[in-house]
């Protein structure tokens, strides 16, 4: 294992933010790290990195015991480098920016300057060198953080939501660079997100964290907001964007609900499958997985759908096309307030 976690908890005061009682990554593989905001990814990313302290715990890295103190970890950081999410580059030039972290290894000029050529080049900007870090688009920046971390020679990359201000056009070539610097380079890939699409279509093994802890099944369509009673006194559920359902048996107030994509109906607007507990969206993602279609509808609010490859050929969804979302029973979860 790459890493292995054993009631690591970090807090903030009074409040935990991780507590991971067993968490274990692999070596060599992509591993995403996938939850709502708040969930604790970046405070677990910052603590894989050697960067962050935790409140108590032990952690094993590459299968040697990890001593949080600055004499232990120092050594430890040159293998690990962390990708912000909005990496911050120098008033100076691209080349200038990726040549920082060389010279304080005390590398020659002719090497470093061989070694900046080759990864600009592995990330398609070769012809950036010279242009000015800081003044660059967001895709540029992101696909620049990657080729300086590379210049480390690391053999771990940590990415915190890598496409989340990024075009689709980086996103697609991020994607791409991800996968290739892991099985070219065999560099371990530990990336955060929050849209499960992607990341699953990146990943080899997907992680959940809710609430600081990791869980067992991956959770998805998280919402929050508040259980109350309609004019016609039944209950239901309100985002905090104003899209709501019916949700049966819950006690009013602050809650924070799981909706099961397998558990999820679609069907076309006029058919026979409208219900109380219907919603409408259009459909603007569609992915093949192991287990199915994943379908995403945007409803008010992003609901992803599981559909089997039956019921896909049956009903032959496109995107951009209007579907109905039947909410059953079976896929509500209550997750608290």
């Amino acid at each position: 294992m790459l890493y292995t976690l054993n009631g690591i908890t970090k807090e903030y005061g009074n409040r935990k933010v991780l507590d991971a009682e067993s968490l274990k990554i692999p070596a060599g593989k992509i591993t995403a790290l996938l939850g709502p905001n708040g969930a604790g990814k970046t405070t677990l990313l910052s603590i894989l990195a050697f960067l962050s302290y935790p409140t108590r715990g032990s952690m094993t890295y590459d299968s040697r015991e990890v001593r949080f103190a600055q004499s232990h970890v120092q050594p430890l950081r040159r293998e690990v480098v962390l990708i912000n999410q909005h990496p911050i580059m120098f008033s100076r030039t691209v080349a200038r920016n990726m040549e920082f972290g060389l010279k304080l290894r005390g590398m020659a000029k002719e090497q470093r300057e061989t070694i900046i050529r080759e990864n600009l080049s592995l990330v398609g900007l070769e012809h950036f060198a010279q242009a000015r870090a800081h003044k660059l688009s967001g895709g540029e920046t992101q696909r620049i953080a990657i080729a300086r971390a590379l210049a480390l020679s690391p053999k771990v990359i940590l990415c915190d939501e890598p496409l989340s201000s990024v075009d689709s056009q980086n996103q697609a070539i991020i994607v791409g660079l991800l996968r290739r610097i892991n099985k070219d380079r065999g560099i371990s890939v530990i990336f955060t997100s929050h849209d499960s699409v992607w990341a699953r279509s990146l990943a080899h093994e997907v992680l959940y964290l809710d609430e600081g802890r990791p869980v067992d099944s991956v959770l998805e369509n998280i919402f929050s907001g508040d259980v109350v009673k309609n004019e016609s006194g039944e209950t239901v559920f309100v985002s905090g964007e104003g899209v709501g359902f019916p949700l049966s048996g819950a006690s009013p107030g602050p809650a924070r609900v799981s909706l099961d994509p397998s558990g999820l109906e679609i069907f076309r607007p006029g058919s026979s499958g409208r219900s109380p507990e219907s919603l409408y969206g259009r459909i603007h993602q569609l992915s093949h997985e192991k287990k199915g279609i994943r379908v995403v509808i945007d409803a008010g609010l992003p609901f992803t759908v599981l559909l089997s490859e039956n019921d896909y050929k049956f009903m032959c969804p496109k995107i951009g096309d209007m579907m109905g979302i039947k909410i059953t029973p079976k896929a509500i979860r209550i997750l608290g307030g």
